[in-house]
């Protein structure tokens, strides 16, 4: 998971309707990681679909140190994974 490896991992916005209705959970979101450490792609791939938009939203601000692979620049895919909580 690569919550642990983010150098910056904003939360997300609980959303008002899932706060209405007093949902709870968690959401994955799968990210690419370009080789800076930014965040350039990011989709949903379980949880709550009321969380969907408020954790990609908060996947595409998180950074990363720079991706390497055998020392050499690398884009990296990776998963973030956000506990919304009423």
């Amino acid at each position: 998971m690569a919550n642990a490896r983010a150098t910056s991992h904003p939360k997300p916005e609980y959303p008002e309707a899932a706060r209405a209705a007093k949902l709870s959970g968690a959401i994955s979101v799968l990210i690419l990681i370009d080789e800076s450490g930014k965040v350039i792609s990011a989709a949903s791939i379980s949880g709550h679909p009321e969380f969907a938009k408020p954790g990609v939203t908060a996947a595409c601000s998180a950074r990363f140190p720079p991706m390497t692979l055998q020392s050499e620049p690398a884009k990296m895919l990776g998963a973030l994974t956000y506990n919304f909580t009423p």
